[in-house]
């Protein structure tokens, strides 16, 4: 459901500027896709292809750069890569702590969904 969601929201974004520019077709879109999100790249993939049928959207490809995660830990200094607890009950909401002290550390980049760049045919 999530990938749906995000997959809907790019659909929407990119039509809507590409209506506004008066284009005839997009060719692709390229996303930032931060890892923390925990949006399956797969999955938005086949869900962008879903719901691109609209004639200016089909066949137009989905580019997906995902973003590694980084944390500041704020107990020990770190910087880096979280580590998370592997709980089910988590999946949705993860607790992200510092590889170094297990301390609960600030995101710094990890988080985002970006639309960087639409290639649009006039």
């Amino acid at each position: 459901m999530h990938e749906f969601s995000v997959a809907s929201m790019i659909v929407e974004r990119v039509k809507g500027e590409a209506s506004k520019h008066g284009a005839r077709k997009v060719r692709r879109v390229e996303i930032k896709l931060g890892e923390l999100t925990l949006v399956n790249p797969e999955q938005l993939k086949f869900n962008y292809m879903v719901l691109s049928q609209d004639p200016i959207l089909r066949d137009s490809e989905l580019i997906i750069e995902v973003i590694p995660g980084e944390v500041s830990c704020r107990e020990c200094g770190f910087r880096g890569r979280p580590t998370y607890r592997d709980d089910p009950a988590l999946h949705l909401a993860p607790i992200f702590s510092c590889p170094v002290c297990e301390s609960p550390v600030e995101v710094i980049k990890g988080r985002e969904i970006v639309i960087s760049r639409v290639t649009l045919e006039f």
